[in-house]
């Protein structure tokens, strides 16, 4: 029992607290391929995490076109919370996830310096397009959240 406790606390502290040394701090990707297939070996086999980067809580999980679809809170730019968006994964069999591009990613305001993050919310399917942004027969799948902007003066 110990000896399962040590290597989750061991983990917890890989995944969560070494930043990868040499990367741009604006990089997408702060994981090298080495640190991928390590951090690979401490996956859970049953529960959803990212492929890299600062994740959170689940915004919304829905079936649409054969397909199971994430939304959750994601750090794009790395391993720490900041740069508030939406990373978006598929699955078939909500086992075998695959992560596509950032679903909805934080925003520079045009007029000045500040960031639009995008925070908690939920995304459903909207199967009678009741919000008028499917065609016919392409519902769409709707995002609801709670956006803030971050002052960067």
């Amino acid at each position: 029992m110990y000896k399962c406790i040590i290597i989750a606390l061991a983990s917890l502290i890989f995944m969560g607290c070494n930043e990868p040394k040499g990367k741009s701090k604006n990089a997408l990707d702060h994981t090298d391929t080495a640190t991928k297939q390590e951090m690979a070996s401490y996956k859970p086999a049953y529960h959803f995490t990212a492929d890299s980067n600062w994740i959170n809580d689940p915004n919304g999980l829905l079936y649409y076109e054969g397909q199971y679809h994430l939304f959750y809170q994601y750090n794009p730019f790395g391993i720490r919370w900041g740069h508030m968006s939406w990373g978006h994964s598929v699955s078939t069999d909500l086992v075998h996830w695959k992560t596509l591009p950032v679903a909805l990613l934080e925003e520079k305001n045009k007029n000045d310096n500040d960031t639009t993050m995008i925070f908690s919310g939920s995304a459903v399917t909207d199967k009678n397009n009741s919000s008028g942004f499917g065609t016919e027969g392409k519902p769409p799948m709707i995002a609801i959240y709670t956006s803030f902007v971050h002052n960067n003066h």
